[in-house]
């Protein structure tokens, strides 16, 4: 489509569609072929090659061939037949009725050619030149058009990019704000913010741990085990059932490991806290009082074996000795098992647990977030691509319209200057077949002597198209 059709289809139109951005976001990622030239096959492309009108000629050149290879092939026939009989008469001075047929035969082709010539040449001169030419005039006498033209789609770019910016705005924000990812994204936040800011405070980014867990609580659990087959058997002599025995066993077993624990724990963290040396204080006089108490069971279990009494005190204090490192082991691990800031580890242990949410639930929303600002930039570009266009076309509007009138106007001359020539192809050929008419009657006829008005010149046909005139400022073939 020519280019001026187009800018002014866009002034002409009442449509508000028409100039308005049409589809709406996903149809601009999807499709962005608006302005785009078609592509077509070369079956197509030959077949726009062959222009309407170009085969409206073919055709009555084709019609005229075929009528006058007919009328000469009859005129030649006629011209045998009169001659023999003489006619026309020597004597006659005006043209005979089958001479007159001749002529009007022809004439009557140029008067069908003229019908269709001049439809042809109205349609040309209504529809193509006429509408070019009122636009150009608008163009030359309002050179303000084109600077409207451009202003108007400044102004509809600029609308149509902050419409979707807008939009694009309100699609992240509702993905940013959905429910589940909102919370997990505050929680992180939230913990990030405490957790950048104690580290500030106190220095440092990473906790003091120099056992790590993989070390510590096996240890632990070693210290445990280490103690629950003795005080199985110790409490065996209670003579209670055997679920019994266990659970009382297992509380003195667990006993052990969790003051070790707390009391490392209360040792490193007692200068934030200081209540944690009371409780440091008071787990350790447990822990002497339970070893004291387990001692004292176990050398009575011995007693009952048998044992010597000086044998039964060196066993006392063995027992009491082995306890008190046990929990002094498990103390030490302990105080190497934690960080010396309790607020630290909280916090840290906050920040890490909220990370590894956002950090889960991040990806997905992360693609649809990618998504949607690569289908916004799309649209952009699509907007941006139609402003280009249009300026294009305005740049090159004038000298558009200057082409496609010289277009109509060659057009137009070109069938105008077809027709002048068909019309005295017809003239011609219609004194060619009198002429061959003529030739064959006089070699048929007996005397061989042509009628008295032969020789005068045969008169031209009517040929209304040499009337008419051509749109080019600089004719060719009109008349001086």
């Amino acid at each position: 489509m020519r280019i001026s059709f187009r800018i002014k289809e866009y002034f002409s139109s009442n449509d508000p569609c028409q100039k308005r951005y049409g589809a709406r976001t996903f149809v601009f990622c999807l499709l962005g072929l608006w302005g785009r030239p078609k592509k077509e096959l070369p079956e197509e492309a030959a077949l726009s090659q062959s222009h309407p009108m170009d085969t409206a000629l073919t055709k009555a050149e084709s019609a005229y061939e075929q009528l006058h290879q007919q009328t000469l092939k009859l005129a030649a026939d006629k011209g045998e037949d009169h001659g023999k009989r003489n006619v026309p008469k020597v004597d006659d001075n005006f043209l005979s009725p089958y001479e007159r047929e001749l002529i009007s035969i022809y004439q009557g082709q140029v008067f069908d050619q003229y019908s269709h010539g001049c439809q042809l040449l109205d349609d040309l001169h209504d529809k193509n030149y006429k509408p070019y030419l009122a636009e150009l005039e608008r163009l030359e006498n309002d050179p303000e058009i084109i600077s409207r033209f451009l202003i108007d789609a400044q102004d509809e770019r600029d609308r149509k990019l902050e419409e979707e910016e807008l939009n694009h705005k309100e699609r992240i924000s509702e993905l940013e704000n959905e429910s589940g990812w909102d919370f997990v994204r505050r929680e992180y936040n939230n913990a990030k913010r405490h957790y950048e800011e104690l580290a500030q405070e106190i220095g440092r980014r990473e906790p003091h741990i120099h056992f790590k867990p993989w070390v510590y609580w096996p240890l632990i659990f070693v210290i445990a085990a280490c103690e629950f087959p003795l005080n199985k058997q110790v409490f065996d002599t209670f003579r209670e059932s055997h679920l019994m025995t266990i659970i009382m066993a297992g509380v003195l077993v667990l006993t052990l490991p969790l003051l070790s624990h707390a009391s490392g724990m209360f040792l490193r963290q007692g200068h934030e806290k200081k209540i944690y040396y009371l409780l440091l204080g008071i787990s350790a006089s447990l822990m002497v009082g339970i070893t004291y108490f387990t001692s004292v069971l176990r050398t009575n279990f011995l007693a009952l074996k048998g044992e010597s009494l000086e044998q039964l005190e060196t066993d006392f204090w063995t027992f009491i000795v082995i306890g008190l490192i046990l929990y002094f082991v498990g103390l030490v691990s302990s105080y190497f098992a934690h960080d010396d800031s309790a607020r630290f580890m909280e916090v840290y242990k906050s920040y890490k647990r909220a990370r590894r949410k956002y950090l889960k639930k991040k990806p997905s929303v992360g693609r649809l977030l990618k998504r949607e600002r690569a289908c916004y930039n799309d649209l952009k570009e699509s907007i941006q691509e139609q402003y280009s266009e249009k300026k294009a076309q305005a740049d090159g509007w004038l000298a558009s319209v200057k082409d496609d009138l010289n277009e109509a106007i060659g057009r137009h001359d070109q069938v105008l200057n077809f027709y002048r020539g068909l019309g005295k192809r017809i003239n011609q050929g219609g004194k060619e077949s009198l002429n061959r008419y003529r030739e064959m009657n006089l070699t048929y006829r007996k005397n061989h002597d042509q009628p008295n008005y032969w020789p005068e010149l045969i008169p031209n046909l009517e040929l209304p198209f040499d009337e008419y005139k051509e749109l080019s400022p600089n004719p060719r073939n009109e008349k001086p």
